[in-house]
């Protein structure tokens, strides 16, 4: 009795087909997996009385997939499939790519995932800190074309106080730029400059 996941495809609207970036499960701890490389439901394969055990919890309405095979790895076994049987349409109406506030309810969701108590001392850390600062960091995103200054300042500090680094190898780049694009000095040099051209 287990959880089975298998790897993925990705596409384009226009048809490109390329691997999705699937890692060997074996090379991390499971729970930092889980949230690092969500599989969806599409991907799994759980055995039965598993399901009777573990439900979709309606509190969770994002990142339902990650809060599910979580509580699962809790108690029984997670086994990749190394074949590829799925494909991820990427489509720019879809939750992932069409919804402007994503990132906020991302971050609710992760922190009811994450303060489960069967959870709490499983997830890793760092795991959290670097999920939940990329939500800060699509937050500042989101506020910065708002035009929510202090909302985006804001996220942008939580984003760097909770993952240094950057959840991925461009976010802090990106988060440096929209701080001094947004200093009044600096901003109106730089808007300055790129209206001369």
């Amino acid at each position: 009795m287990a959880l089975f996941f298998t790897n993925a495809w990705n596409t384009s609207l226009d048809g490109n087909l390329s691997e999705r970036f699937c890692p060997p499960l074996s090379a991390y701890n499971i729970f930092h997996y889980i949230v690092t490389f969500t599989f969806n439901p599409q991907r799994m394969c759980i055995h039965r009385s598993i399901l009777q055990e573990f439900l979709f919890d309606p509190n969770v309405f994002v990142c339902e997939d990650l809060d599910l095979s979580a509580r699962i790895a809790t108690k029984y076994q997670i086994i990749q499939v190394p074949e590829r049987t799925t494909v991820y349409v990427h489509h720019p109406d879809s939750f992932t790519g069409g919804d402007r506030k994503k990132p906020f309810k991302e971050l609710e969701n992760y922190r009811i995932i994450f303060a489960k108590p069967e959870l709490r001392n499983k997830i890793p850390s760092k795991s959290k800190r670097r999920i939940i600062s990329m939500c800060f960091f699509h937050i500042a995103i989101y506020c910065e074309r708002e035009n929510q200054t202090l909302l985006m300042y804001n996220a942008i500090l939580k984003s760097f106080i909770l993952f240094p680094k950057g959840y991925n190898h461009k976010t802090n780049k990106i988060i440096f730029v929209m701080f001094l694009y947004n200093l009044p000095i600096f901003g109106k040099l730089i808007k300055y400059l790129r209206h001369r051209k």
